[in-house]
């Protein structure tokens, strides 16, 4: 069996793991406001395409509204993106699930100027730097930190955690030197449930200062105590709401600074804005070495084919369970070539 890679030392006999606590992913991917596990329906965005997944309490009739017929391949094939199994020890999974489960106590508590969420900033180093340690080495984030970055939180947690620990003790402690300087800015939008879209993703852009949005929040994080990148590189807009937001550092009791509806919004379709840059410019590579490959003319697809082919894999006529997916594509840029090789 693998070993742990929290603790280097355990075997990592867990299973199941969330990369994301899953108070947290419930209110992105549950549909209909459902609470409990087994009713996620969500879809993983990445310059390829997209990749939907659906939780096994969902009934069929539900599918169907997203995705039309269910096939078996549908079914086998389905898998959650951000529940990993051997990736942790029984014990590492314990000590997380103790500081997830105080920091989920303070979510119900909201304002709409900056506000005390009830925890200490250590407490928030540890809950945060977890979510980006996990995503990172999961490696299916679409982003990941360095492997310097990478070990500084692994030790960070492997130093504080213990399955021993009781809340109480966390809320007692301070952080040891060598992670003095970790610190993070933490802003959160309590208004932008219904706006049609809650992500989770780790920004591409950002290496020194990681910005994770995840739900509501937008989290900065900085390994050296300063927040440079985000006074020089783009964060949807929301730069200079980040650059005010307080910064929490250990000995301090954590700060959110609330962000408004609006900006939401804006930062929802910057996000959109990203991810369809991404993907088009993939598309036009792809579809390009493909009309190379089958001899055509030039060392580019004529604009029109290309213009035709997304127009349908983002027809409305497809489901949008199905709309640029891997599968969707393929059927959709051969159907189209055979045509023209036709012509």
């Amino acid at each position: 069996m693998k070993i742990c890679s929290l603790c280097k030392h355990n075997p990592a006999d867990k299973t199941g793991s969330h990369i994301v606590p899953h108070f947290l992913l419930k209110r992105i991917e549950n549909v209909d406001s459902r609470k409990g596990r087994g009713y996620e329906l969500g879809f993983v965005f990445d310059k390829h395409g997209s990749v939907p997944y659906f939780g096994r309490e969902l009934l069929p009739e539900r599918l169907e509204e997203v995705f039309g017929e269910i096939s078996e391949k549908d079914v086998s094939s389905n898998k959650h993106p951000l529940v990993a199994d051997n990736l942790l020890c029984s014990e590492c999974e314990k000590s997380l699930a103790t500081i997830e489960s105080e920091y989920a106590s303070t979510i119900s508590k909201v304002s709409h100027s900056e506000y005390a969420s009830g925890t200490s900033s250590f407490i928030g180093l540890l809950f945060w730097g977890s979510i980006l340690w996990r995503l990172s080495v999961h490696g299916k984030s679409g982003a990941n930190l360095d492997t310097d970055k990478e070990e500084v939180l692994r030790q960070f947690l492997c130093s504080h955690l213990s399955p021993r620990k009781k809340i109480s003790e966390y809320h007692n402690s301070t952080a040891s030197d060598h992670s003095t300087n970790l610190s993070y800015r933490l802003l959160r939008c309590s208004q932008c449930l219904n706006i049609g879209s809650q992500w989770l993703i780790l920004h591409p852009h950002f290496y020194d200062n990681p910005c994770l949005i995840v739900d509501e929040f937008l989290l900065v994080f900085s390994f050296d105590g300063l927040f440079k990148e985000h006074e020089l590189t783009d964060c949807f807009g929301l730069n200079d709401l980040i650059l005010q937001a307080p910064i929490n550092k250990d000995g301090n009791s954590e700060i959110i600074k609330p962000f408004t509806r609006e900006s939401y919004i804006a930062l929802s379709d910057g996000i959109v804005n990203l991810l369809k840059g991404e993907y088009l410019t993939f598309l036009n590579a792809c579809l390009d070495n493909l009309h190379v490959s089958l001899g055509g003319p030039g060392s580019s697809m004529p604009s029109a084919i290309k213009k035709e082919i997304l127009g349908k894999i983002s027809s409305d006529e497809i489901r949008f369970g199905r709309r640029y997916t891997h599968e969707e594509l393929f059927r959709t840029i051969s159907e189209v070539i055979k045509v023209h090789m036709k012509q």
